[in-house]
Parts: C-alpha cells; sequence; structure tokens
C-alpha cells in the first residue's frame, strides 16, 4: 500500500469517526440502516468519502463503511488499564501525574465529557478554562457534583458559565443523608480516570492520590451508571436558589 493511499484512509477514518459519535451505537444492525438512510449527515459522508475516493461505488462506500464500524467496535472491546497518582515527591515508578492525565483527557475530547467532583477549589479554574473551550467549540460537558461548603464558590462559576453555554450541565446530588464521592472523568465513552483525588490543589498536587486510567467498552457503564441516578431523581440540574 502506497504512502498516498495511507493518507486516504486516515482521511476517511477521521470523517468515519465524526460520523460514529453522531450515530452512536454499537449495534451493526442500526448502523446500517443509518446509512442507508438519505439523512444529511448521512449524505454529508457519503460526499466526503467521494472527495477522497472519486471511483467508489454506493455500494462499496456501504461496504467500506461497515469495515471500519467493525474495526472499531473491535478495538473498542480491548481494554486497558492505567495506575495514575499524585504526590508532593518526585515518583521514579513510570507511573503519569494525575493533573496531566487530566489535562491530557480534556483536550483531547471530541464530543463529550462527563466530571464528577465532591471538592472543587479554585486550583480547578485552569481546567474549567479548558472545559469552556471545548464546551464553546460545540462538545457537551456534564459536570454531576456534591453541595457543599468546600466547593461553593466554584460551583457558582459553574452555573454562572452554564447560564451562556448550552452544551454545559450542572447536575447535583440530591440525597439528604450521604454524599456524592465519586471522583471520575469520562471522556467519549472510551477513556475514564477514577479517581481518589479531589478537583482541588490537594487532589491534583498536594496529597498521595492514586487512580486508575481506564480504556475499553466497560468505560460506557459510567454513563449509563449516572444516567441511571439521574433518572432515578439522585441528580437533578442545579438550582442556585
Amino acid at each position: 500500500m502506497d504512502i498516498r493511499t495511507l493518507f486516504k484512509l486516515n482521511a476517511l477514518k477521521e470523517q468515519f469517526d465524526m460520523f460514529a459519535a453522531k450515530v452512536n451505537t454499537g449495534d451493526i444492525t442500526v448502523f446500517k440502516q443509518q446509512i442507508e438512510e438519505n439523512s444529511k449527515h448521512t449524505m454529508e459522508l457519503y460526499r466526503e468519502v467521494r472527495t477522497i475516493f472519486p471511483s467508489m461505488s454506493y455500494n462499496e462506500i456501504q461496504i467500506l463503511l461497515l469495515l471500519f464500524f467493525q474495526f472499531r467496535k473491535d478495538s473498542s472491546l480491548v481494554s486497558s488499564f492505567e495506575v495514575i497518582a499524585t504526590s508532593p515527591q518526585t515518583c521514579s515508578l513510570p507511573i503519569r501525574d494525575t493533573i496531566v492525565v487530566l489535562r491530557e483527557m480534556v483536550n483531547r475530547a471530541e464530543n463529550r465529557i462527563l466530571i464528577t467532583g465532591f471538592a472543587i477549589s479554585k486550583y480547578f479554574k485552569d481546567i474549567l478554562d479548558c472545559l469552556v473551550e471545548k464546551s464553546n467549540s460545540g462538545i457537551i460537558i456534564e459536570f454531576y457534583i456534591d453541595i457543599n461548603e468546600i466547593s461553593h464558590s466554584m460551583i457558582k462559576e459553574l452555573h454562572n458559565l452554564a447560564k451562556v453555554n448550552k452544551k454545559m450541565y450542572i447536575y447535583q446530588y440530591r440525597h439528604s443523608v450521604s454524599s456524592m464521592h465519586a471522583k471520575v472523568i469520562m471522556v467519549d465513552n472510551k477513556y475514564a480516570l477514577v479517581t481518589s483525588a479531589n478537583l482541588s490543589y490537594n487532589g491534583l498536587m498536594g496529597n498521595v492520590e492514586v487512580g486508575a486510567f481506564l480504556k475499553g467498552h466497560e468505560v460506557t457503564k459510567i454513563c449509563n451508571f449516572f444516567e441511571e441516578l439521574k433518572n432515578n431523581g439522585l441528580f437533578s440540574p442545579y438550582n442556585s436558589k
């Protein structure tokens, strides 16, 4: 395979990934129905494929897209696990810092970011600015938060940002005798960081914290878990009153 064909396939993959994110299904039958419909997104995808491979027929494009779908699905089933940590001292082990991974995940997001937090301090402001940029570019940002005195000022700032960023949503925990203590960031239903670290200076820089960076199909269960809690009334849209 020559280098020009490789570049073309890479360009096709980028177009396919954007389309697959809009379709958002893991069922090949549903995907096949989507690419057979003359929807706006489908027609845009076919036009893009034709600019890359002008001689391809309609049926050949369909077959190629189905192959891409199956390859993407098979790749997503490969799970991985990486230890992530925060420490006030330099660690000699090949373990990445929590703050480094958090920033990397926000920067690589293409469709959706889900963040949960118990304690959120002003030290999180730097990452929050990146999240606002992502939201302005059309990426959905979801916060699941605990209402407490530690996070009061930052939650207020989040609420003000959500008023002007239509892709940013804040959900507050509603249970009166327990806390929302989970610390998770999930990106594009593909990657997740589950950690003991709060979104604060101590959590991201000062304390000893340990977490796991996850990749694979199991990550979608995190999103589904919070969706179910929200549907069951444990989370609701944040109200500043």
